[in-house]
């Protein structure tokens, strides 16, 4: 063994040392934790579990660089925006709101109702629960990847839903709403009490099924190449312009389109009444319906007497 070799030994043997030691050392010294302390949340900080009788109100705080391992409240939440940020699990007795999120890793969130004010934007973010109101997104979606949806009332995307992944959208009482353009996304299987209503474009996206209560309205815009698995509601279904998409099969007491169907292809089409541009042939797999009509999207029914349902095209 040469000198050099010797002189190197202590001071691998003392790194090893550190390393062991740092790792060893317990979680409170290597970030911060507490009950009723807010004021540890500043930028480039790291708090272990942050507890908090009452409120936590940052409205108008801009964090960056903040790491949370756990929110707990018994009150309300309300965060400003949140840059380059990695939140754990978030639970609130009361409502929890952002106010916008860029670039950030936010865990499950468990509150009353979930409301982000602005955009949200290359991000994560995993299962949101809300308990006893809505799930609402008022600004844009980008590049976001979210868990599933849980709303006891109703789940509202209010701008543009742009190249993102959500699991499974559910609400238990009323009504799920896409009011802006969705497009190059993904979204597992949606489920609405009463309706669903997509009143923006739906462009190169895939819906895994969407079944409503009550109505699946998507005859306000168009869809375009598109993948949407089976859709099924008690009342209707209803499209305007669906061109180069799969549809899976549709099962309602009415089904429409308002408009041409372009290259799409459908499955199996079960309807009470069915109505469509009255062309002799539909690209479906099979259509069973007691009531084929010409359907006037103007008007929102059918007219004219009663046709040959189209056959398989």
């Amino acid at each position: 063994m040469n000198f050099q070799t010797r002189r190197l030994i202590p001071v691998l043997v003392g790194l090893v040392v550190l390393v062991r030691n740092s790792s060893a050392l317990p979680a409170s010294e290597r970030c911060k934790t507490g009950n009723n302390v807010p004021w540890l949340i500043q930028n480039g900080s790291w708090v272990c579990a942050l507890k908090v009788d009452g409120d936590l109100d940052l409205t108008g705080v801009s964090l960056d660089s903040v790491r949370i391992d756990s929110v707990t409240v018994t009150g309300q939440i309300q965060f400003g925006s949140l840059s380059s940020c990695i939140f754990g699990d978030i639970v609130a007795r009361g409502d929890v709101s952002f106010q916008s999120v860029y670039n950030s890793t936010i865990g499950d969130v468990s509150a009353t109702a979930v409301n982000f004010f602005d955009s949200v934007s290359n991000s994560s973010i995993g299962n949101i629960v809300s308990s006893s109101r809505d799930i609402v997104f008022l600004a844009n979606v980008t590049n976001v990847v979210a868990g599933n949806l849980n709303a006891f009332q109703e789940i509202n995307f209010f701008k543009y839903v742009e190249s993102s992944t959500f699991g499974d959208l559910s609400c238990s009482l009323y009504d799920i709403y896409f009011f802006r353009r969705l497009s190059n996304s993904a979204i597992g299987n949606v489920r609405a009490k009463m309706r669903f209503l997509m009143f923006g474009i739906v462009r190169s996206t895939t819906i895994a099924s969407i079944t409503a209560g009550s109505e699946v309205r998507m005859y306000y815009r168009r869809i375009q190449k598109s993948s949407i698995g089976p859709i099924q509601a008690r009342l209707l279904i209803g499209f305007r312009i669906v061109t180069g998409s799969l549809i899976g099969d549709l099962t309602a007491n009415l089904v429409f389109f308002g408009d041409k169907v372009g290259t799409s292809s459908f499955g199996n089409i079960q309807a009470t009444d069915f109505g469509w541009d009255s062309s002799t042939s539909f690209p479906a797999k099979s259509l069973r319906s007691n009531n084929c009509r010409k359907f006037s999207l103007d008007a929102l029914m059918l007219e004219g007497p009663r046709l040959t349902c189209p056959r398989q095209a």
